[in-house]
């Protein structure tokens, strides 16, 4: 029987699955998935556009797409949205989204964001779809902070992994929550990064954050305190949290 089945949300239209306490189950109970980091994001987007007509946001980890739905919806054409999901299922869901809620500033990308300068890609045993858990919080390689140990899996895929870098383009704001692989990926694409100097929102929950900071603050980035994710402002950026 097919898991997965469409809801509306105050964005648009998720495609659920019902076998997801993660994500999914996040929707399901609230409505929607993690508002006070959507209406950041859009409060920091919202300060970018006072200086420019047009931004690039990646949406990297995108999962289900609950951000990219949110961004993709409240700013339309004045934002163009690239969305990385390594899990073929999820992005599915992900590309279903897209494709119900007919969003043209968005394009999908199949793949999960790592260090190296070229195409690589793992051989990755992946989750059991039709079982109860948080495919979310799938770890694509290991690490020290893993809260899944015992996630069930049951079929192996091949997954493609490219740099943050790949496409070599000026982007604004990334958001970055790919299961503690984040300095992997930064690293990766240092020299870009120091060359576009993007906003980033970096989930710190299975990375070491105080790496993440220092990575950060040497290209003059500043990273105020925070509980949850890194808002990381590059220099010359008046943002006040």
């Amino acid at each position: 029987m097919n898991p997965n089945f469409a809801i509306n949300t105050e964005y648009g239209i998720l495609i659920l699955n019902k076998n997801d306490r993660g994500v999914c189950g996040d929707v399901q109970r609230t409505g929607y998935f993690e508002r006070d980091q959507i209406n950041l994001l859009k409060n920091i987007i919202e300060k970018l556009l006072v200086k420019k007509q047009h931004i690039v946001f990646y949406d990297v980890g995108a999962n289900i797409g609950t951000h990219t739905l949110a961004i993709a919806n409240t700013f339309q054409d004045k934002v163009s949205i690239r969305s990385f999901e390594a899990q073929r299922q999820i992005f599915y869901q992900l590309c279903g989204m897209v494709s119900l809620n007919g969003l043209r500033n968005v394009s999908c990308h199949n793949y999960a964001i790592g260090d190296d300068e070229e195409c690589l890609f793992i051989d990755a045993m992946l989750p059991d779809y039709d079982a109860y858990q948080n495919f979310g919080g799938f770890e694509l390689l290991p690490i020290d902070k893993s809260d899944n140990m015992d996630m069930i899996k049951n079929h192996q895929e091949r997954v493609d992994i490219y740099p943050l870098s790949y496409f070599n383009e000026h982007v604004d704001i990334i958001k970055m929550d790919i299961e503690g692989m984040e300095e992997q990926a930064l690293k990766g694409s240092e020299d870009w990064i120091d060359c576009y100097k993007p906003v980033f929102m970096v989930e710190q929950h299975k990375s070491n954050a105080d790496n993440i900071i220092a990575f950060f603050e040497d290209m003059g980035y500043s990273v105020p305190p925070q509980q949850h994710d890194l808002i990381c402002i590059p220099p010359g950026f008046d943002l006040v949290l």
